[in-house]
């Protein structure tokens, strides 16, 4: 019966709530059904007309009432009620539908489990127990005055007063059937009764939450699952019902704001930020194409399947956003991929530049020693000592190629722009014509001073590139009102030729010269405008050409 009340109030309070929350939102709860057990509580509690454990209490007070009788009535009040169920033949039972299922109930001894009550011998000799609790229990308190007597005298004149003790339980049993007769016991139908109506106020007044718990198995035997087992708690706590309740009602509803945020795409544009109201979320379940949804208030009302179908829909626009996630990554992992690319060859371009620049620069210095240990092989193994004696003095160079005994760290030097020259620059056409041979503006390895000399009687703007003795590279000189000016001219690191001070760079030398025969080489306006052209053989175009 408690659970058959705690059942009913459950589905009423879930089936209130539901209502609640609906009348809240102005949408109408009227498709929702649910099992209603209350007419099986009014044939268990009722007292007009009387229900069943109102049949048991009457029968009970009854002096000659048998449990066969109140059979009988029970059998005539309600065999045409749904809920219960009257057996075939004169077996002494009545069977009730319960939420749980359907129940037998054996009424053999129904009257005396009901009426609880004890015997008058067992009432008269409690009231004469010694015991304070239960003299006060069973109100009992004659003879009290004796008893104390008899225990304060001999064990043997105790035994002599066995007489008076039964003529002392004889009234106690008497006071006992008086006291029956004239208080009206309460039954234990009716004692519980009253504790579950006091339980039903209790929870009335309360917020109550429902915990249910499930048994995985009987034998208390971890990862052992039972199905029926669960099944069975499952459907007698009432869970199936509420869940069936759920899914006939709106189980789902998401408030309007989150709705939106995750369903927007099926109703606007993937780019689009529409309001978070009911109009917006109408639109998308309308282009969805829904059936069966309310929109509320605040929230949007959705069937159990309706979750299915929306995810459904958004399947597709799931895997496109996959696809343009992999192609925005792939751009981008290629364009990271072409970054580090170039600065990758950006750099072997620098170490590249780097090692030429090394090999350009040392292949000078290696001549150089070249030069020095051929001298070394070629003097006397008495040299130093004789060099010791008496040093010879240092001779000049002479021009035109005339060379002395003796090699000077100038020589070398000479040396060593000659072998690049050969090695490097005229691989590249550097000072040659179109027809091979060297152009008339250029000139082998001579001085400042020798330059000087050649352009000092021609015109002004006569010119001549002349290959550097000290480093390698060229330089420029230049006739220019009345006085030679000299320029130097240097590669960068990519080859190209600049000429010093001045910021443009040009990719051959003969470029130098074809850019200058028309812009000044400074502000000064000194144009080139005539090669410098030298009669006879000239021995240092052959030095460069051996």
């Amino acid at each position: 019966l408690a659970n058959e009340q705690l059942q009913s109030f459950f589905n009423n309070h879930i089936f209130a709530m539901e209502l609640a929350e609906y009348a809240k939102e102005g949408i109408t709860g009227k498709n929702i059904t649910y099992e209603n057990n209350q007419p099986l509580l009014d044939l268990i509690l009722l007292n007009k007309p009387l229900g069943l454990m109102a049949i048991v209490d009457e029968e009970a007070m009854v002096p000659r009432g048998t449990d066969s009788s109140m059979l009988e009535k029970v059998h005539g009040a309600f065999s045409k009620h749904k809920d219960y169920e009257r057996p075939r033949g004169n077996e002494q039972n009545f069977s009730l539908k319960h939420y749980a299922g359907k129940v037998t109930y054996q009424v053999e001894g129904f009257l005396e489990k009901n009426r609880d009550t004890l015997a008058v011998d067992v009432i008269g000799a409690l009231r004469l127990s010694e015991n304070a609790l239960l003299k006060e229990l069973f109100e009992g308190n004659e003879g009290q005055e004796k008893r104390a007597a008899n225990r304060a005298k001999p064990a043997a004149r105790r035994r002599l007063d066995r007489g008076e003790s039964k003529k002392n339980l004889r009234m106690s049993m008497k006071k006992a059937r008086a006291s029956l007769q004239k208080k009206k016991k309460a039954t234990v139908a009716t004692l519980f009764k009253v504790s579950l109506a006091e339980l039903m106020v209790k929870l009335n007044s309360a917020a109550p939450h429902f915990i249910r718990c499930i048994k995985p198995n009987m034998a208390k035997t971890a990862g052992v699952f039972d199905h029926d087992l669960v099944l069975k708690q499952l459907r007698y706590t009432g869970m199936l019902e509420t869940t069936r309740i759920r899914r006939e009602g709106y189980s789902y509803r998401p408030l309007f704001s989150d709705f939106v945020k995750r369903y927007y795409m099926l109703g606007f544009q993937i780019r689009a930020e529409p309001p978070a109201t009911g109009a917006s979320c109408n639109t998308i379940l309308q282009k969805s194409g829904l059936q069966g949804y309310e929109i509320g208030k605040t929230k949007v009302f959705l069937r159990y399947f309706h979750v299915d179908e929306l995810n459904e829909k958004l399947q597709p626009i799931g895997g496109a956003a996959t696809v343009l996630t992999k192609v925005a990554r792939g751009i981008h992992a290629r364009a990271v991929f072409a970054k580090r690319l170039a600065a990758k060859r950006k750099q072997d371009q620098l170490v590249t530049q780097f090692i030429n620049f090394v090999e350009k620069n040392g292949a000078g210095t290696r001549d150089v020693v070249v030069s020095l240990c051929e001298e070394d092989d070629r003097r006397p193994k008495d040299f130093w000592k004789k060099k010791e004696e008496a040093p010879p003095a240092l001779a000049e160079r002479a021009y035109k190629g005339k060379k002395t005994d003796t090699v000077t760290r100038k020589g070398m030097q000479r040396a060593a722009s000659v072998r690049w020259f050969k090695e490097v620059e005229k691989k590249k056409g550097a000072g040659q014509d179109d027809g091979g041979g060297f152009a008339g503006w250029f000139f082998g390895v001579i001085t400042r001073k020798e330059a000087e000399d050649i352009l000092h009687p021609k015109p002004s703007g006569t010119f001549l590139i002349r290959v550097a003795e000290s480093r390698f590279g060229y330089s420029l000189s230049m006739s220019f009102n009345g006085r030679i000016k000299h320029f130097m001219i240097d590669q960068d690191k990519t080859g190209n030729y600049v000429v010093v001070g001045n910021e443009r760079v040009f990719p051959t030398l003969n470029d130098i010269v074809v850019h200058h025969l028309r812009y000044p080489v400074t502000d000064e306006g000194d144009v080139l405008k005539f090669p410098c052209a030298v009669d006879g053989p000239r021995q240092d175009l052959q030095e460069l050409d051996e």
